[in-house]
């Protein structure tokens, strides 16, 4: 009676999956859409097939209904006479081993029994030996535990991986839905409203009964309104529905839940708990808590996965475990809310989540200072959930881990590497709040020293300094002002990073040094003495003399390598390569930041890869590519936007900048220097990169050892050229941007000093 939306390749797969298999089973949580995807397929199936193609609904069947029962039920889907009921499944073998037919079972989870005990596999079994001309296509949250049994999985309905603006070219397949079904009460949702539509949608993990059940509310609610109840499972009714099981997302989920064993049962509720999943790790630590063996987690887990439960995603690193955001994990908080062990589980979640942040700030430098930055990054919803309990719960002694947790998070510079540090700030505000300020603590000033580091950094020093001033004078209440190490760092850093008087700045370095020894005596071989050690060498290199900026930018590369932490090693090169930019050869900073840029794209940095990208600018009108520097520079200021990092508030890059715009503008018009600025900020960051990785002309100044001094893959590029193709067919063809192409073409006239043309006469062999 309502249309069917999207899932066109999906009913393809299906399709061709019953040419290879005699036994199919759709897969998926309660909601979302089984039964019309299997209900789609057999009008696919009856239009092209030759038999017959019969749907049997098994929603009403009871789940201890014997084999004979469900025999009758399907002879009577099929139109055949009534039997007695001992004779229902050797008639209805008989039958079917003479036919050709396709039997399409909807519902059969409440059937399948533990390990495939229950009646629908134990029918199937004996059918699918007898009737060679049989084929099957179930729908369950189960296995049936069938031999042969092929699984594909029914999922969400594609939710888009972006906000659908009013002006977007498409709607994808969840928003489509909730559109439709909003009109059939009378409601409809314009573009304008695509973007909190959308939100919707992705709240409901593209569940399509949720989705159809919050258009069902439209009539009497906005978006806005069903968005901000915190528990949709109180608003979602469906009065209109033909299944009793699918009357409300409640009832879904409880027609799950009452199908699990008291484990299971117990199991999902405590993963409730957990935001944006689980590794298993954490579920062991957190299950073990709250008296789940930790040595039965792993397989309850995959218990649920089959289930339909939980969603196992697979990762490079680790698997991750998670339950649908908007449904299952409400009702798995229900249900450890009724329990009364609400406190107990978010307790036993924040003390994992604590520990794990603080062991990954003890490791922050060294081999695996990148898996702990991924890790880490990954935990964030998880992080910040209990940073938010230990705050909220009202006790003293919790809001003080609170603010340690805050404080090790930054330490172990995941927020840095994810671009995460606006949300790690408002946890450092926020724990701060917790703490008098009539009464500090030395947690107080290293939590004032690091919140107003992070301002720095930022470029927000009309944020910073102020925090800074409080931590100042709460360290001279407690007499710890001269030699306290994260207020000393703070204090350095606002000296040469804040400081806009550049004769102040240049004299930092004293200070400079006392913050690195604090914080070496502190705890050496950590990420933060480490860290000063790097304020040093960019210090040096912005506003030292050059025999200092070449050895303290070699000193930090040489600790990085020493400590073998990859993430440490690319900012030692990038020291580096500013050094080389200020006070040595541009081509070797060159040189040294492309290597600085491989490293960071290898494992992700997001944050790295927007200052790589912005000294790559600088070098680029040192070596007299204003154009192509301005378009860099373009791209480095929107990959900035993404980490919220401003120049104008860091004085060195700000006088840096302002250099070499003052150069490339000379050079080539203040004008055209803008346009290429502008030009760079429309490019996409993965155009930006590629543009990037592709300069490997300015490496050095050594002849080429192709014809005309071309590198490999100029001299490729030429070739083409002399074959006739465009640059965007030759971008096509070599799976490189356009854009790119047009650099390599430039690099080539200049070498040979020949014009487009004339490079197809010139081109060896042509």
């Amino acid at each position: 009676m309502t249309s069917f939306i999207g899932r066109v390749e999906l009913l393809q797969d299906f399709r061709a999956a019953l040419d290879e298999s005699r036994l199919v089973t759709l897969l998926g949580p309660g909601g979302v859409g089984k039964t019309r995807v299997l209900e789609q397929l057999a009008a696919l199936l009856a239009a092209e097939m030759d038999h017959r193609v019969v749907v049997v609904y098994l929603g009403d069947l009871k789940p201890d209904e014997d084999d004979e029962h469900l025999a009758a039920a399907l002879a009577s889907a099929m139109g055949l006479p009534d039997t007695p009921a001992p004779l229902g499944v050797t008639w209805l073998v008989e039958y079917l081993c003479h036919q050709r037919l396709t039997l399409m079972l909807d519902n059969c989870e409440h059937l399948t029994g533990s390990d495939g005990d229950g009646p629908v596999p134990r029918l199937l079994r004996t059918l699918l030996r007898a009737a060679n001309g049989l084929r099957v296509v179930a729908t369950s949250r189960d296995l049936l535990g069938v031999k042969g049994e092929r699984r594909l999985v029914v999922p969400p309905l594609c939710v888009g991986d972006e906000p659908y603006r009013p002006d977007g070219d498409g709607v994808h397949e969840a928003l489509r839905l909730l559109i439709d079904r909003s009109r059939a009460v009378g409601t409809e949702i314009v573009p304008a409203d695509y973007g909190v539509a959308h939100r919707l949608c992705r709240r409901l993990d593209g569940n399509a009964l949720a989705i159809e059940l919050a258009a069902g509310q439209l009539d009497t609610m906005s978006i806005d309104e069903i968005l901000a109840v915190e528990n949709l499972l109180d608003v979602l009714v469906d009065g209109d529905s033909d299944q009793i099981n699918h009357r409300t997302l409640r009832m879904t989920m409880d027609s799950s839940y009452q199908r699990l064993s008291e484990d299971q049962q117990r199991m999902w509720a405590v993963l409730a708990v957990f935001e944006g999943g689980v590794a298993l790790e954490a579920a062991q630590a957190v299950c073990g808590r709250m008296g789940i063996d930790e040595a039965t987690v792993l397989g309850l887990l995959r218990q649920l996965v089959r289930k339909s439960v939980v969603k196992a995603q697979p990762g490079d690193r680790r698997t991750r475990y998670r339950l649908l955001e908007g449904t299952s994990r409400q009702f798995g908080l229900e249900k450890i809310t009724a329990a009364g062990e609400d406190r107990a589980v978010r307790l036993a979640h924040a003390d994992y989540y604590c520990q794990l942040v603080a062991r990954g700030a003890g490791e922050a430098f060294g081999p695996h200072e990148v898996d702990w930055m991924v890790q880490l990054g990954e935990e964030f919803h998880n992080i910040r959930s209990a940073h938010k309990f230990l705050l909220c719960d009202g006790d003293p002694d919790l809001a003080t881990r609170g603010l340690e947790l805050a404080i090790n998070a930054v330490r172990s510079r995941f927020p840095i590497f994810n671009g995460m540090l606006n949300e790690v700030s408002r946890w450092l505000a926020h724990s701060l709040t917790k703490h008098p300020a009539a009464e500090p603590s030395l947690l107080y000033v290293a939590g004032l020293s690091m919140s107003s580091w992070v301002a720095m950094i930022q470029g927000a020093q009309d944020v910073a300094g102020p925090i800074l001033d409080q931590a100042e004078r709460a360290a001279s209440v407690l007499g710890c002002g001269d030699g306290f190490a994260p207020l000393l760092r703070a204090r350095a850093t606002w000296a040469w990073l804040a400081e806009n008087d550049v004769n102040k700045a240049i004299t930092a370095l004293p200070l400079l040094r006392r913050a690195e020894h604090a914080t070496r005596q502190a705890g050496g071989g950590t990420g933060d003495d480490h860290l000063s050690t790097l304020d040093i060498g960019m210090w040096a290199a912005f506003l030292g003399d050059s025999a200092t900026a070449l050895a303290e930018s070699k000193r930090v590369l040489a600790d990085a390598h020493a400590a073998a932490a990859p993430w440490s090693i690319s900012w030692g090169l990038w020291t580096c390569s500013l050094a080389e930019l200020q006070h040595g050869e541009p081509d070797k900073a060159m040189s040294l930041i492309q290597e600085t840029l491989e490293i960071q794209n290898r494992f992700g940095d997001q944050r790295g890869i927007a200052w790589t990208l912005w000294l790559l600018a600088m070098i680029l009108v040192r070596l007299g590519e204003c154009e192509l520097a301005g378009e860099m520079l373009g791209g480095a200021q929107t990959a900035r936007k993404l980490t919220n990092a401003r120049v104008e508030g860091l004085a060195p890059f700000r006088r840096l900048q302002q250099q070499v715009v003052a150069m490339a503008s000379r050079e080539i018009g203040a004008d055209q220097f803008r346009a290429r600025v502008a030009a760079g900020e429309s490019y996409g960051l993965p155009e930006v990169l590629d543009l990037a990785a592709q300069l490997v002309t300015f490496e050095n100044n050594q002849p080429g050892t192709l014809p005309g001094g071309l590198t490999e893959r100029e001299f490729e590029v030429a070739e083409l050229v002399a074959l006739g193709l465009s640059n965007r067919q030759i971008g096509d063809r070599l799976e490189i941007s356009h854009r790119t192409v047009e650099v390599h073409v430039k690099n080539i006239r200049d070498k040979l000093e020949l014009t487009r043309i004339e490079i197809a006469n010139w081109f060896p062999g042509e």
